[in-house]
């Protein structure tokens, strides 16, 4: 059965510089935070899978991630710095409809690659810099989201 793709969310069709900075802002914006994810029908479009876990995995960090990036301590903000390719994690994986990857049948052009989003954390006591390493997969035309 084809599936064809949800209208993808207005924050979507992003280049990996502004997924950094959706995500970062989402710690800020809790109603940005499940349009980080691919929804589960453009991930049914992108996908043949022989088993509904990938999909259930992906809906499930869509669904947890706004009640976990809205529990840091009050006074507490989140500023955007920089989107980079993460060190030591190799490079993009291209992947062309045919391809196989984790037993799923590639429907659409793909591209995997883990980012460093880098943060500076303002708290009441001064600011701290960090970084988030995530990997983000862009969808045939569709742009990038957060995949892990």
């Amino acid at each position: 059965m084809e599936t064809t793709p949800e209208p993808t969310p207005a924050a979507a069709k992003r280049t990996p510089e502004q997924l950094g900075r959706a995500v970062i802002a989402g710690f800020e914006d809790l109603d940005l935070v499940e349009s980080l994810y691919p929804t589960d029908a453009l991930l049914r479009a992108a996908l043949n899978c022989p088993n509904d876990e990938l999909f259930d995995g992906i809906a499930a960090m869509r669904r947890k991630a706004p009640t976990e990036m809205g529990s840091r301590p009050a006074g507490v903000r989140m500023v955007y710095v920089l989107t980079k390719d993460a060190e030591g994690y190799g490079e993009a994986q291209q992947l062309a409809p045919g391809d196989e990857i984790s037993g799923c049948t590639v429907r659409m052009e793909l591209e995997m690659k883990v980012f460093s989003v880098g943060y500076s954390r303002i708290e009441p006591g001064g600011t701290k810099l960090g970084a988030l390493v995530l990997l983000f997969v862009r969808l045939g035309d569709e742009g990038w989201f957060v995949f892990e």
